[in-house]
């Protein structure tokens, strides 16, 4: 097939796009955060439900305990996080998300939608339609290799 060798270089050259888009703006947005710091502010914050521990955030990120610690240490600084004791065990830290996190979470999360309607922006819904048919598609026939 001809477009074999040219869908995975147009994917991952609209994913550098995005990225590059997202991260810009993100950084403009908090004017104090870093990518992995916004993640896991919103990692914690999406998980609020539950107590969140370092060990929770190094699973889900896949991140060594010391880099963890250091960037809860700086969200902490900025007054994104507290960090409490548990009445279980005195040694674990649950971390909390203040009001300033909450309000800055949905700051990000108001950005992401209005960079998502940029994208689409003069694109029919049909063909939207189509393309996330087969991104999905493309997806799921990677996941079976």
């Amino acid at each position: 097939m001809e477009n074999e060798n040219v869908v995975g270089k147009e994917i991952m050259a609209l994913s550098g796009k995005i990225v590059k888009k997202i991260l810009k703006d993100k950084q403009q947005e908090t004017k104090t955060l870093n990518n992995s710091q916004s993640r896991i502010l919103a990692y914690i914050i999406e998980n609020g439900k539950k107590d969140v521990f370092l060990r929770d955030i190094e699973k889900a990120f896949m991140i060594r305990r010391a880099t963890i610690s250091k960037i809860l240490k700086s969200l902490e600084e900025y007054g994104y996080i507290t960090r409490e004791s548990v009445v279980s065990d005195a040694r674990l830290k649950k971390i909390v998300p203040t009001q300033k996190a909450f309000i800055l979470h949905k700051q990000m999360q108001y950005g992401m939608r209005e960079k998502d309607m940029s994208m689409v922006n003069g694109i029919d819904k049909n063909d939207l339609k189509t393309f996330l048919d087969v991104i999905h598609k493309i997806s799921e026939n990677l996941d079976c290799q």
